[in-house]
């Protein structure tokens, strides 16, 4: 597997790779944070969006039952 995000290498086949904390602290301080999964293998590919979790959010939506 290997992981990216924003665009910062973090994991390469399935081990952490050396990466600037500083540069990746700074990517991710954004609205929106893009994480790529690399995994073995072709011809697969799809786009998953994630919501807000955040403590404050989570509280909100934990204040009500569907």
């Amino acid at each position: 597997m290997d992981i990216s995000i924003e665009g910062i290498r973090v994991c390469a086949e399935g081990a952490a790779v050396p990466h600037s904390e500083p540069a990746l602290r700074k990517a991710v301080e954004g609205q929106e944070i893009e994480y790529e999964v690399g995994l073995p293998g072709e011809g697969a590919e799809t786009e998953v969006f994630f919501s807000d979790l955040s403590t404050r959010y989570v509280s909100a939506n934990a204040e009500y039952t569907t």
